[in-house]
């Protein structure tokens, strides 16, 4: 998911538009906490990955240790960090081709595993 913080007026209007359920808006409540207090450590992942997962991790298992706590993690880094709701796509070695031709229009192949009926 791209993420224009300029494009909002405040996090609240935020996270009205783009989330939609209790666990999503305790999402983006947690990613524009993180744009508002540490855009700087989303500016180059490649150091500071650990340093934000903390951050997730300690705000989640602080203030919202209600929930499922390693899924919420889980989701808000793959937003972050990862391709969102295609990333089980990406990591399922079974798959062998994700094709995207619109937002609404998705394509997951799946290898056929010989032996199998």
């Amino acid at each position: 998911m791209l993420i224009n913080p300029l494009k909002y007026d405040n996090e609240e209007s935020f996270i009205k538009t783009n989330y939609t359920t209790d666990k999503d808006i305790v999402i983006g409540e947690i990613i524009a906490y993180l744009i508002a207090n540490y855009s700087e450590y989303l500016s180059d992942i490649s150091i500071n990955k650990q340093m934000v997962e903390n951050i997730v991790r300690e705000k989640v298992y602080k203030e919202y240790s209600n929930m499922n706590t390693e899924s919420t993690i889980s989701a808000i880094l793959n937003r972050l960090f990862g391709y969102h709701i295609l990333q089980k796509y990406v990591e399922d070695e079974e798959i062998s081709d994700i094709r995207i031709t619109r937002f609404d229009n998705i394509h997951v192949k799946r290898m056929r595993q010989m032996g199998k009926s």
